[in-house]
């Protein structure tokens, strides 16, 4: 240290300290304070230029050093070649604009994504899930703010956060932007529900989507089977194109249908219900638009789905065809249950339906459904064959049509009663039937033989879905078989009849026909 810093800094101590003997002690203190003099003055010393950049460039954030080397070759401190020289050439150049969304690029730039359009980018992480839209946007640095951005939350599936508790689920509108949603699906991962009512009523009481929705999904039993629920999703219902709603119970109908009467722009609704009859529910349904627009209005709902457990011999297919009275505008039409016994033709034709997908359909024998209502019907394969001409002539612009026959079971204690296997009817006699624009059908436990599809045509149909099994070890028991069935140790004769089987509808097709062959316990998965 200078003398003269060092004369200054001792005249200061004496002026701010009162007077001290001098001992041995204090001379020894003294000279241990001028020898850590100098450390103390390294301790003071200012930081560098270079120190102070290097510690900025690690606080600051991508974009803030974009902009700021930006700047530096504008203001032409910095000329690109110098840059280029350490290393920074090969980089693209740099532009005073990375992007035209500002909440993309708040924390960094996006690096190679910007050559996309920003549009295309959201159309492609729309088609993403809710969870991986979230780990997007903790590990890529360019996508960290997507979690706030309100385009890239078009869709939301509550089903496919992995662990998500009621308390995630109360905080959830918080986390992301709803004001841009489309489409809702309200379900819990896995087969249990661990929500309760109020934890849903919380959950969409702070959505903002009322303008914005269109699509909506309750795949929770607490929506179908309580009034709380159900109602706190109301809000939604005026700009609604499609419900899906599951777990309807008798008690909730009610419910229902003040929904459903809210969402005056509705065109698709699928129900799912094991105690409410569908044909009172269809004819409840085909009133809502008289209450809605006013006396004569018609339905517009171009899809109907009901599913469920519910059956019923007392509903026939003559109802179903008859559809076309209460909705005209259908297109799409998937039931379950009903009796095909006492078809007949539809007074007005189902002309613009293109889509029928009816499961566990009944073709009992006519003894059977005499006892029941105590009348004479046609038999099991009468009514098959009448069956398959009544939806030909109702339907003409058909393109997908699935037909289920309703299975037979038979307990143990009912086959030590006697009880056996009612023979599975055949199709037979459907010849001269024309099928113009069918695309797919799909038969499944009906028997067919080697002139089914005789003498019909079906010039666009891509795929055929038919039925032609072994018989079950309890069917062997019970001493029941017909043509429909052959032992599977025939290979070659099974093979030969499945071809025969199908050579009619392949040789009227223009175009080449997917043919399988389904078995007997082979389960279909739900309509979708």
């Amino acid at each position: 240290m200078p003398a003269a810093t060092l004369d200054a800094t001792c005249s200061c101590e004496l002026l701010t300290m009162p007077p001290k003997r001098k001992t041995a002690g204090a001379a020894k203190t003294a000279g241990a304070a001028k020898k850590r003099a100098p450390k103390k003055a390294k301790n003071d010393a200012s930081p560098s230029d270079a120190s102070l950049a290097q510690k900025a460039v690690v606080r600051a954030d991508r974009l803030t050093l974009e902009q700021a080397l930006v700047g530096l070759v504008e203001d032409g401190v910095v000329r690109y070649e110098e840059l280029e020289a350490r290393g920074l050439g090969q980089a693209p150049a740099p532009a005073p604009k990375v992007t035209a969304t500002a909440a993309l690029t708040s924390t960094g730039g996006m690096g190679a994504w910007e050559r996309l359009d920003v549009e295309l980018l959201m159309q492609v992480v729309d088609c993403c899930g809710a969870g991986t839209k979230f780990a997007l946007s903790e590990v890529c640095k360019g996508l960290c703010s997507m979690r706030r951005e309100p385009r890239a939350w078009r869709s939301l599936d509550t089903g496919t956060l992995a662990g998500l508790t009621a308390a995630g689920l109360q905080r959830l509108p918080r986390s992301v932007p709803t004001t841009n949603l489309e489409r809702l699906t309200c379900r819990s991962q896995g087969y249990k529900d661990p929500f309760v009512a109020k934890d849903w009523v919380a959950f969409l009481k702070q959505l903002d989507c009322k303008a914005s929705l269109r699509h909506l999904e309750l795949l929770s039993s607490k929506f179908g089977s309580g009034a709380q629920a159900l109602k706190a999703a109301e809000p939604f219902a005026a700009n609604l194109e499609s419900l899906k709603l599951m777990g309807v119970k008798q008690g909730s109908m009610d419910g229902v249908m003040k929904f459903v009467r809210a969402a005056t722009r509705l065109t698709a609704l699928d129900i799912e219900s094991s105690e409410t009859p569908w044909r009172y529910f269809l004819e409840r349904l085909a009133q809502l638009p008289a209450l809605q627009r006013g006396p004569g209005a018609k339905s517009l709902l171009k899809r109907i789905v009901s599913i469920g457990g519910w059956q019923s011999t007392a509903t026939h297919v003559a109802f179903v065809l008859g559809l076309a009275n209460l909705f005209p505008e259908l297109r799409e039409l998937h039931l379950s249950g009903l009796c095909a016994n006492d078809a007949a033709a539809a007074p007005a034709p189902l002309s613009k339906i293109r889509v029928l997908r009816l499961r566990n359909v009944i073709f009992t024998s006519g003894m059977y459904i005499a006892q029941l209502y105590g009348r004479g019907v046609p038999d099991s394969e009468e009514a098959l064959a009448s069956y398959f001409a009544d939806v030909e002539r109702s339907m003409p612009c058909l393109e997908l049509w699935e037909t289920h026959r309703k299975r037979e079971y038979i307990s143990g204690k009912e086959f030590k009663a006697g009880k056996r296997y009612e023979r599975t009817p055949v199709l037979r006699n459907i010849g001269g039937l024309c099928f113009s624009r069918l695309n797919e059908l799909i038969l499944e436990d009906v028997g067919v033989a080697e002139d089914s599809f005789a003498g019909v045509e079906a010039p666009k149909l891509k795929v055929l879905n038919l039925w032609l099994s072994p018989l079950t070890h309890k069917e062997q028991r019970s001493g029941w078989a017909d043509g429909s069935r052959m032992d599977m140790s025939d290979n070659a004769g099974l093979a030969a009849q499945r071809a025969a089987v199908a050579k009619p509808l392949e040789d009227s097709a223009e175009g080449a026909v997917k043919v399988t062959w389904l078995k007997p316990e082979k389960k279909r998965p739900a309509p979708t």
